[in-house]
């Protein structure tokens, strides 16, 4: 098995999501083999349905731990963007219904608040991913900085830098 952690790994972050990838595994197998245990654990009642969404949600963190922990170095940030989705939205989810209360609030809490500090390793990675981009391509600096131009196989681009957006490219 192929993994991501080689020695002097220079990205920021990158013991934190492979912690979260471990994270994700460990529940995903605890949510598979025993999901009315886990169900009891973040306090909601158990059924059928409840057993089998649970084990969905096993198998989904399971296949996004292990996809970021044997991902090559050059496909690393695709998977940590996808755990970044599933815990922007599953996040959102649990403050909607922390919000409405038809949830107990005690298994709302507790899911919202896991699902979002994911949410925040992820975004802060995110952003210095974002911030790497556009400090590192020989801009003064971040952020609205200067246009410039580059020359990219026979066709000529100016790059304009856009802060977290990213640098938007015109080619003429």
């Amino acid at each position: 098995m192929a993994t991501n952690n080689t020695p002097g790994h220079r990205f920021p972050l990158v013991g934190a999501l492979r912690g979260l990838a471990l994270g994700r595994v460990a529940l995903g197998v605890a949510a598979l083999a025993a999901p009315r245990a886990l169900t009891r654990t973040v306090g909601v009642g158990s059924g059928p349905e409840l057993t089998y969404l649970t084990r969905i949600f096993g198998a989904r963190a399971i296949a996004l731990g292990l996809g970021y922990l044997t991902a090559p170095r050059e496909e690393l940030s695709r998977w940590q963007r996808l755990g970044l989705l599933v815990d922007v939205l599953d996040t959102a989810h649990g403050c909607a219904h922390v919000a409405r209360g038809d949830v107990p609030r005690r298994a709302a809490v507790a899911m919202a608040t896991l699902t979002g500090g994911y949410m925040l390793i992820g975004a802060a990675r995110l952003v210095g991913d974002l911030q790497a981009n556009c400090c590192g391509r020989g801009t003064a600096t971040c952020g609205g900085g200067p246009r410039r131009e580059a020359r990219e196989g026979n066709s000529h681009a100016v790059v304009t830098d856009m802060g977290m957006a990213g640098p938007a490219v015109s080619r003429f």
